[in-house]
């Protein structure tokens, strides 16, 4: 599970196993203040580095507010 959680101009990235334990991502909580008063905007982007190319399934996703 991935969790982000918007408070301001400060970003909290977490993950869990089971959606129940969350820790810490290295480096959260992120500061923006590029983003002050911007609306956030949600999606899925898979990107691959270098010049192999890949590709990516997402199942059960699910956008919570």
């Amino acid at each position: 599970y991935l969790q982000i959680i918007r408070q301001g101009d400060w970003f909290h990235f977490r993950t869990s196993a089971d959606g129940q334990r969350w820790e810490d991502m290295p480096g959260s909580p992120l500061a923006r203040g590029d983003m002050r008063g911007l609306p956030l905007q949600v999606g899925l982007y898979h990107a691959s580095y270098g010049s192999e190319s890949s590709s990516i399934a997402f199942e059960q996703f699910q956008i919570s507010f």
